[in-house]
C-alpha cells in the first residue's frame, strides 16, 4: 500500500483517531467550518464528543454552518 492509500484509509477509519491519544487535551480550539452538515444526525453526538476531548480546558470549538432550522 502506498502512502496515499494510507493516508485516505486512515482518514475513514473512525476508530484511527480513538488509537492516537497525540492530541487528546492539547488543541486550543477546533474549527469546525461547514462540516457538521455533512456528519449523520446519527453520528452527531460522537463527532462533537470527538472535538472536545482534544481540547485544552478551556478550549474553544468554533463552528460555522448552514441554517437548517425549519419555520423561520
Amino acid at each position: 500500500m502506498d502512502a496515499e492509500e494510507n493516508k485516505d484509509t486512515s482518514l475513514n477509519n473512525s476508530s484511527s483517531l480513538g488509537e492516537s491519544k497525540c492530541c487528546t487535551g492539547g488543541v486550543d480550539f477546533v474549527t469546525l467550518i461547514f462540516t457538521l452538515s455533512a456528519v449523520p444526525l446519527h453520528r452527531m453526538p460522537a463527532a462533537i464528543r470527538e472535538c472536545f476531548s482534544v481540547l485544552k480546558p478551556g478550549g474553544l470549538l468554533l463552528f460555522r454552518d448552514y441554517d437548517k432550522r425549519v419555520g423561520f
